[in-house]
């Protein structure tokens, strides 16, 4: 089964559609901020594209997303980056870089403070300018996308949303 969360007035075929509001494309309403109505493990691959920014309890919907994904199941995301301007849009409530999800990820899992973990398998910066251009020396290596994070480079070529590519890991 593969799950759009957030699917709004776009879901790919082959998807349930999950949103809050009903649209022609609305499968199961339901609040990604209340428990999603699917059973443990049910989920190949989960979509969020473009909703988590507008969550209020980003690690309950995180736990959710973990619980319904089967073991081996892809969860793919899709936020605004913190440099670009979608990001301020007036219902968004947090701001995402490329460490956003690194709690949720094995290699610096906090002891028994999330059910199970996520492998990171990508995370790559898109540009609204020269995507071609500027994705090919941030997105080389995680140290390059820190750089751009972390330093003014964000500020003189503003990013306009971020992907990334999750995998659930084995449960420790």
């Amino acid at each position: 089964m593969k799950i759009d969360l957030g699917c709004g007035e776009t879901k790919p075929y082959g998807y349930i559609g999950v949103d809050k509001i009903k649209t022609r494309h609305t499968d199961v309403v339901a609040d990604l901020d209340e428990k999603l109505p699917f059973d443990d493990g049910v989920a190949t691959e989960i979509r969020a594209w473009n909703v988590l920014e507008h969550i209020n309890d980003l690690d309950f919907t995180m736990r959710e997303i973990w619980r319904i994904t089967k073991q081996d199941g892809k969860v793919v995301i899709s936020v605004p980056h913190f440099s670009g301007h979608l990001a301020f849009y007036e219902y968004h409530k947090r701001f995402f870089n490329v460490e956003s999800f690194i709690d949720w990820t094995k290699t610096t899992r906090i002891a028994n403070s999330h059910p199970g973990e996520f492998k990171m398998e990508s995370v790559k910066i898109k540009f609204m300018y020269f995507d071609w251009f500027f994705g090919r020396i941030f997105n080389c290596c995680r140290k390059a996308q820190l750089i751009y994070d972390l330093t003014f480079l964000h500020n003189l070529f503003p990013a306009v949303e971020m992907h990334f590519v999750l995998r659930k890991a084995i449960r420790l």
